[in-house]
């Protein structure tokens, strides 16, 4: 699991880098990635363990709005793939 944990915030962390270029460039990310948490704290879906760590890619200046992000519909059930996922603008 560990393993899985660090190869994802790296990977997280070079997507978010590829796409924020220059300090005015503008970003819309959406992240689908059930583990990352969300901005309110409840669960993404049941039996799915959110990683704290993987926060830890995404860059103090934005942080911010990654805690005003649009969260899809707030329920705490299994969603299929094609659900609505966490999008915040960067």
């Amino acid at each position: 699991m560990r393993k899985s944990t660090v190869r994802t915030l790296h990977k997280l962390r070079q997507g978010l880098g590829r796409a924020i270029r220059h300090p005015d460039d503008d970003v819309l990310i959406t992240l689908l990635e059930p583990r990352i948490p969300r901005p309110s704290g409840t669960a993404a879906c049941q039996g799915v363990h959110t990683q704290q760590v993987l926060l830890g890619a995404i860059p103090a200046r934005f942080y911010a709005a990654y805690q005003q992000a649009e969260e899809p519909g707030g329920l705490q059930t299994v969603k299929p793939l094609n659900a609505p996922a966490l999008t915040a603008l960067l």
